[in-house]
């Protein structure tokens, strides 16, 4: 059926510059990942950028291209070069629309999923 599959043989990456895990001290494998206050300053982070730009894209002049149309993904440009950012990766949180979808997505495979069952 339309199942998940996996391929017969894992294709495996090597580091040439890490140690394997089992090689490494309790306090190299603690180091090579990040901590969780490391993870909560990321997503603090992505929040309060997040605000900003949608704060910007309120308050802030709306750009408009050679044929005199408005661009709100030229706006947004503008912004994020301005405050040298980008928003790749936290798409949902500067556009809420895209967060809105996002969910309903989620939704509809849930519920697809549940009848299956």
């Amino acid at each position: 059926g339309n199942g998940v599959s996996f391929a017969p043989f894992p294709f495996v990456h090597l580091l040439p510059d890490s140690p394997v895990a089992s090689a490494m001290t309790e306090e190299e494998r603690c180091l090579s990942w990040y901590s969780q206050s490391d993870i909560g300053s990321f997503k603090d982070e992505v929040r309060v950028f997040g605000r900003c730009i949608r704060r910007q894209m309120r308050e802030g002049d709306e750009v408009t291209d050679q044929e005199g149309e408005t661009n709100p993904q030229q706006s947004l440009y503008a912004i994020i070069t301005e405050q040298e950012g980008c928003t790749r990766g936290i798409e949902t949180r500067v556009w809420p629309e895209r967060q809105r979808k996002k969910n309903a997505a989620v939704r509809a495979v849930l519920e697809s999923q549940n009848r299956l069952r």
